[in-house]
């Protein structure tokens, strides 16, 4: 029995400046913390709660956060 809940789908998350991540998981994001002007996969940090990304924050140079804008799940 496969549950939906746990089915993967690709979300993605927008920053400020316009750029984009995309991550395929079955796991529930919200918030994804990266470096400005350093923005890439290999370069950033999934948080799903607003307090996960306050503590991320100090782990990058000039960071900046952007929001999952799509997320299957909750559309």
């Amino acid at each position: 029995m496969y549950h939906n809940h746990l089915k993967p789908r690709t979300l993605t998350a927008t920053f400020p400046d316009g750029t984009t991540l995309k991550r395929r998981t079955a796991r529930d994001y919200t918030h994804v913390v990266s470096s400005e002007g350093r923005i890439n996969p290999h370069n950033c940090s999934w948080c799903g709660r607003p307090d996960l990304v306050q503590a991320r924050l100090k782990d990058f140079d000039n960071p900046v956060v952007g929001v999952v804008t799509n997320d299957p799940r909750k559309n």
